[in-house]
């Protein structure tokens, strides 16, 4: 079956490069970027927070007319809806996401590639629904937790009250900026990351132009409250210990973060070596973004990962 013409329950709209998906109870639209065959199951892959699906476009640009991937814009990114008003994001609904869109295109087991939160997401998705899940490959993340019970419970007013702030921003009030001056104010917020060319390719869906040719940050301001760190050491190692795909995870050595999720979570990877279909783990050069930086770096354990067949339709 060709999913270009495949029967849906919302709204399915598909070209070369665009894909909008109303399969969320019809309240929101999540949007993609359906790059190489239409006719084969696609890989999904996920951006990390404040991102969007354009973050895989030097990746995708170097694949083999025979893949297709679809990478998707999460809920408060890129061209995708945002939630209604009052409500908030949380890393579990993200992952309802994923199952959504997995019954939503009736598709076989799953082949998963993210970066960062969604790269979290992912490694939720295929600890939670292991039987989903074919193949998971993570790029300078894993998971997050927090070892302190008394202190997530202290934090909560903090946490709540840092929602309903950014919830009641009208983001159609934000500050606008001049290309120029946008790109300079995402490089900033990730100086330890993002270049200048992968700053632009986040900018053609991460801001949207105003009548007087300024701009403004698309993304919804919610994000910035987004709370990551949801689960105990003990409730991620009970998940990691569910897991049954192919894993394939990829540290950035000028990165920090990947060390960082895994603080309280030290023998994580052994557990997935021994439950997984396969497990490696790459260290590459580069910083957080480095699949957008060095994509050419990532292919080759990209490709070896999917030698095995991927599903036709």
């Amino acid at each position: 079956m060709d999913y270009k013409t495949m029967p849906v329950h919302g709204i399915l709209y598909v070209n070369c490069y665009q894909m909008n998906i109303l399969c969320l109870l019809l309240i929101f639209q999540v949007m993609g970027k359906w790059w190489g065959k239409k006719t084969i199951q696609p890989i999904i892959a996920v951006h990390g927070q404040q991102d969007n699906a354009g973050s895989w476009d030097p990746l995708c640009e170097l694949l083999p007319a025979e893949y297709s991937v679809l990478a998707i814009d999460l809920p408060g990114h890129g061209y995708s809806s945002y939630l209604p008003p009052f409500q908030n994001y949380y890393h579990t609904d993200f992952v309802a996401i994923l199952r959504r869109i997995k019954k939503h295109l009736d598709m076989d087991k799953m082949h998963l590639l993210a970066h960062s939160e969604g790269s979290a997401i992912c490694f939720s998705y295929a600890t939670v629904f292991p039987d989903d899940v074919e193949s998971y490959f993570g790029i300078d993340y894993l998971t997050n937790c927090y070892e302190n019970e008394t202190d997530k419970a202290d934090s909560l007013c903090s946490i709540i009250d840092e929602k309903i702030k950014y919830g009641l921003r009208n983001n159609e009030l934000s500050k606008t900026r001049t290309w120029d001056e946008s790109k300079r104010t995402w490089i900033i917020a990730f100086p330890w990351s993002l270049n200048e060319k992968s700053a632009e390719i986040l900018m053609k869906r991460g801001v949207a132009r105003m009548p007087d040719g300024k701009y403004r940050f698309s993304r919804d301001q919610r994000m910035k409250a987004y709370e990551a760190c949801v689960f105990t050491p003990e409730q991620v190692i009970k998940l990691a210990g569910k897991i049954k795909c192919h894993v394939r995870l990829i540290k950035a050595t000028n990165s920090t973060l990947f060390d960082v999720g895994l603080t309280y979570c030290p023998g994580i990877f052994d557990i997935i070596q021994q439950k997984a279909k396969s497990f490696k783990l790459f260290e590459i050069e580069g910083g957080h973004h480095v699949h957008m930086d060095l994509p050419e770096k990532i292919l080759p354990w990209f490709l070896e990962l999917h030698e095995r067949p991927i599903t036709t339709v």
